[in-house]
């Protein structure tokens, strides 16, 4: 099956509360309709072509890489190269959905031309809304603004309502030496930002397709094929995807340390041992250790085949909008690397979270050893006189609390 095209499908829900009444509602309408958004927060094949090309979005072009050795004629099935999309190159990454290889994965649906799956529908989309600020480009107020001063909402970056609060306290445009670009009337903040901010607006969330939904959740319940990655990963997107992948490779190492454990269970009921007189207990203790150090390593490539099959291996449209939280809290600075507005959070109230943290996990940690050392008396693991070669005299031992210890006395 082909999804529908984007311009008869919402793509992204955008649910308001009860805050927000139905002229503002209009008004919001209205702005993301003048940015090329449909009011179902969908928009145009165009549009969505163009927002790829501008956000570097990953896919894979028509050329597959070809290897010896390989099965048949040589070619890697699926194993296409990972370009930037651009709108030129278009015919490069399309492949419509009557050649596309079906057994790689009979779950995934794709546009009509074969180009963008409902993830990267989803996350186009959210791009292109959080491109859309509260005032148009060269546009001093909106009925959208003007309703947003009424409620008391503030709607342009908070260096502007800086610099206003010092013009009226006397201070001169040049002395504080504003430029055009700084100007407070001419720069807002992004439109989900604020709604979300202020409460107005609850759930942004992409929109289900409940038969792709179902055959995923069908796949991943059957005990011989487990959870379809792929499809979860151009449905869900990849941070979802990346986490049933981990769970699976966990879930699959987990038998090794679990035949073990019973193995060596087993063997101690046979022989009558207990925690504390079975010699296979250290053996035990050193093939987790092993198995813990290869679990990493395997996972780890894993990990890179998976990043380098979805087009993973650097930023990614999800990490840079998803990532976004309307609750984050720090002040409007300019990036380092691309110049462009973002919150950043002071390093010196980072820094004194992190003298709390540790301050308040050293007294806990420093409270479970001592519960712990409360509990080894109770248990008569810590007797000093069975080793008087170290400890001369019971109270030489910096753990042992006698008072404790004679509860773990026979009679």
């Amino acid at each position: 099956m082909v999804l529908p095209s984007v311009e008869s499908s919402p793509v992204l829900l955008f649910r308001f509360t009860s805050k927000a009444d139905e002229e503002l509602i209009e008004a919001v309408k209205e702005r993301l309709k003048d940015a090329g958004l449909l009011v179902t927060l969908s928009t145009t094949q165009k549009e969505i072509e163009r927002e790829a090309e501008l956000a570097k979005l990953v896919k894979p072009t028509t050329t597959a890489l070809v290897g010896f050795g390989s099965v048949g004629d040589g070619t890697l099935r699926n194993n296409a190269v990972h370009e930037h999309f651009t709108v030129s190159g278009r015919e490069n990454f399309v492949r419509f959905p009557d050649t596309y290889p079906k057994d790689v994965n009979s779950i995934t649906e794709y546009d009509s031309f074969g180009l963008f799956t409902s993830a990267d529908r989803a996350m186009l989309v959210w791009s292109i809304l959080d491109s859309v600020n509260v005032l148009p480009a060269e546009k001093l107020s909106s009925t959208l603004s003007r309703k947003l001063d009424d409620l008391g909402v503030p709607y342009l970056h908070s260096r502007h309502y800086y610099y206003q609060n010092l013009a009226s306290m006397g201070f001169s445009r040049a002395n504080l030496k504003i430029g055009d670009d700084d100007d407070p009337e001419r720069s807002s903040q992004s439109l989900r930002h604020v709604l979300q901010d202020s409460g107005l607006v609850d759930v942004v969330a992409p929109t289900h397709i409940p038969h792709i939904q179902n055959k995923i959740v069908k796949e991943t319940l059957n005990v011989r094929t487990g959870a379809p990655l792929t499809a979860m990963r151009d449905y869900y997107g990849e941070e979802i995807a990346f986490y049933f992948a981990w769970m699976n490779h966990f879930s699959y190492w987990l038998i090794f340390p679990g035949l073990l454990g019973l193995t060596i269970y087993t063997l101690r009921l046979y022989r009558g041992d207990t925690v504390d007189t079975c010699d296979l207990t250290p053996f035990h203790g050193l093939g987790t250790f092993l198995w813990g150090v290869l679990f990493l390593r395997y996972w780890e490539r894993e990990e890179a085949r998976l990043s380098y099959a979805w087009g993973t291996y650097g930023d990614t449209l999800a990490k840079k909008k998803y990532g976004a939280r309307p609750e984050f809290e720090g002040e409007l600075k300019p990036s380092p690397v691309t110049g462009a507005l973002e919150k950043h959070y002071s390093s010196t109230k980072r820094r004194l979270k992190y003298v709390v943290s540790a301050v308040v996990t050293s007294i806990l940690l420093a409270g479970a050893g001592f519960v712990m050392i409360l509990s080894l008396n109770l248990q008569g693991y810590v007797r000093p006189r069975d080793d008087r070669g170290r400890w001369g005299q019971d109270h030489d031992h910096p753990f042992y609390y006698p008072m404790l210890a004679t509860f773990a006395e026979e009679g």
